[in-house]
């Protein structure tokens, strides 16, 4: 099955669509299904633009002349940073996702920006990820819960605006400052807790660190984001075999 998987970068909206519900297939069977900007029908338009950045790296993994999975890795900081990675049924197990991987930190753009490192999230709960990310190198950094948030007492605050952002997602703004997107009028994901007050029966979620108190503020935890982190050499090393 190997040699028979081709990576191309993926530049244009050729198969913008089956991007699109490739990442939202990522978050099936999770608490996040349904809650995340993938869901948006903002995100089209948003990923449209994504694939022109030059510091955002997408490749289509096709098989059989179908695109069958993607990976998008993108530059933060001096970092490599692996957004999302996903294979359709067709074509997972058997090494395959390593194989990709192996192959695409082997591209040019690695070397060319001088990336040393790659970094990722990874959800607490998928814990067959989780492990596959450890055999290949990387070690957990820090971790960010995910929490349903609900002020006890919410104060009405005029200033905040219910505005689309300059990526057309409905969002909440106070004084000019985005603090909320609003997740196709399901949920609304909050940057600040001054969003809180604005009136909505929709559920508000927060990521932030664990334990995480505020006065006021009721929290519910139902999973976690793991920050992993590896060099790149380790990587390749650990993937040169690509049964793991």
């Amino acid at each position: 099955m190997k040699k028979d998987i081709l990576i191309k970068r993926q530049n244009d909206s050729t198969y913008l669509s089956d991007l699109v519900l490739m990442h939202q297939e990522i978050f099936k069977d999770t608490e996040l299904y349904g809650k995340l900007i993938y869901f948006d029908r903002a995100f089209s338009n948003y990923f449209r633009s994504v694939l022109i950045n030059e510091e955002h790296y997408v490749y289509g993994i096709f098989a059989e002349n179908k695109i069958q999975g993607f990976i998008h890795l993108r530059k933060l900081n001096n970092v490599l940073f692996l957004n999302n990675i996903f294979l359709n049924e067709y074509i997972r197990g058997n090494g395959i996702g390593t194989y990709v991987l192996n192959k695409v930190l082997n591209m040019s753009f690695v070397s060319e920006n001088n990336f040393k490192q790659v970094s990722l999230d990874v959800l607490e709960s998928n814990f067959l990820a989780k492990r596959w990310y450890q055999k290949i190198g990387l070690s957990q950094q820090f971790i960010e819960a995910w929490y349903y948030v609900k002020k006890s007492i919410p104060q009405i605050n005029t200033h905040l605006k219910l505005i689309y952002d300059d990526n057309h997602f409905k969002s909440i703004f106070l004084n000019n400052v985005k603090i909320a997107t609003v997740i196709n009028e399901s949920c609304i994901i909050i940057h600040n807790f001054e969003a809180l007050d604005f009136l909505s029966e929709l559920p508000f979620i927060l990521k932030a660190k664990e334990n995480c108190v505020k006065k006021d503020v009721q929290f519910s935890k139902f999973d976690s984001s793991i920050r992993m982190t590896g060099d790149i050499s380790t990587v390749l090393k650990n993937t040169n075999n690509a049964s793991i």
